[in-house]
């Protein structure tokens, strides 16, 4: 039999039952769906990092810089590591000790008594002094002349001439007279019986070793022997 046909008003009506995909809708009256929870751990990423610990390091960024002490050279005998030895301070600068224009030229100053007399040429002419022995002999020349039997100069002394007495009393360098600018000195040389300066009566003993100015009439006594002190001119 063929196949039956339906009517025209079926034909155009009739859909076919539409079934929803998916899972039935959740009962309204029943309990609450569970919670799914997290979703599974990937188990090709790493572990989460721990929220109390520091921040992980920026694996893009540069590497953490490190202090580093800078090396100091070490001498010779010293291990690898040791602290630098630190350098010594610079030392105080002490005070100046230059002599100062007023210093110098205090010490380059000699004292007036230091200074030998000055004498003009016509004012050594007329105050020259010279001694004179008993026996006539003169004693002129600048400088220092010893007198005694037999009379001579200490190491390095330097001595203008000698003057040889022939008296016991007299010591072998017994005086010395020493002639400067025009003026005469005297000096007993620790002789035995001593020097003896007559001036104007009086009698003086010469300290042995201390010179003492003479001027013209001065007498000196030696032992037994008698020298005066005169103007060269007379």
């Amino acid at each position: 039999m063929p196949g039956a046909q339906l009517p025209p008003e079926t034909a155009d009506t009739w859909q076919p039952e539409q079934v929803p995909a998916g899972p039935p809708p959740a009962n309204p009256d029943g309990p609450p769906p569970a919670d799914p929870g997290p979703p599974p751990a990937n188990p090709d990423e790493p572990p989460p990092a721990n929220p109390d610990g520091p921040p992980p390091a920026n694996p893009d960024g540069p590497p953490p810089v490190h202090s580093v002490p800078t090396a100091v050279p070490q001498g010779p005998g010293v291990p690898a590591g040791a602290p630098a030895a630190q350098e010594p301070a610079a030392p105080a600068q002490e005070p100046s000790t230059a002599a100062l224009p007023d210093e110098e030229e205090w010490a380059a100053t000699r004292k007036v008594s230091d200074l030998p007399t000055a004498t003009t040429a016509s004012t050594a002419a007329i105050s020259a002094l010279r001694a004179v022995l008993p026996d006539g002999r003169t004693v002129t020349t600048d400088g220092l002349t010893l007198l005694g039997r037999s009379p001579a100069g200490r190491t390095g002394e330097q001595v203008a001439g000698t003057l040889a007495l022939d008296d016991a009393a007299v010591s072998k360098t017994h005086l010395a007279i020493r002639l400067a600018g025009g003026q005469a000195w005297a000096t007993d040389r620790a002789s035995t019986n001593g020097s003896v300066l007559v001036r104007g009566g009086e009698h003086e003993t010469l300290t042995a070793w201390d010179e003492v100015p003479l001027a013209p009439g001065d007498q000196l006594l030696l032992g037994t022997s008698l020298l005066r002190i005169e103007a060269a001119e007379s």
